[in-house]
């Protein structure tokens, strides 16, 4: 069986200019470098970039690992999992982010972090306040 078609007839032509592709999306772009801040050192902070904030969570990436760290306003770290964002220890994404161990307070803890981050800096070849010590 065929169909009858009249010719010519015309097939319905549509733009994609034409189609309403808008979404709402919960992205902001300014800079809030503040939960980072209160959690790492200046010279630790450095080692990330801000990229956006959604949903009032901050998203930090490592410049060298290229992984994100989760920060929340009052500084709590989050991580996706299955079941959507929920709250991890700070000490826990820090390894995963950047490989290694600390990241458990900005200066001075029960942990000892001052001594630490002294420890790095002058591993690193600079001083206490993170400022580059000849070798």
């Amino acid at each position: 069986m065929t169909a009858n078609l009249d010719w010519p007839f015309t097939v319905p032509v549509l733009f994609l200019s034409e189609i309403d592709r808008s979404i709402t999306v919960a992205v902001e772009l300014t800079a809030n470098w503040a939960p980072l801040e209160r959690r790492l050192t200046p010279v630790q902070c450095a080692e990330f970039m801000w990229m956006f904030r959604e949903d009032g969570v901050e998203h930090h990436k490592h410049i060298v690992s290229r992984r994100y760290l989760l920060l929340d306003q009052e500084g709590r770290c989050l991580a996706h999992t299955a079941e959507g964002l929920r709250e991890v220890p700070f000490e826990q994404e820090w390894r995963r982010v950047t490989g290694r161990s600390g990241g458990n307070g900005r200066y001075g803890d029960e942990n000892g972090s001052a001594d630490r981050r002294e420890t790095y800096g002058r591993e690193a070849g600079r001083d206490e306040d993170g400022v580059e010590t000849p070798r």
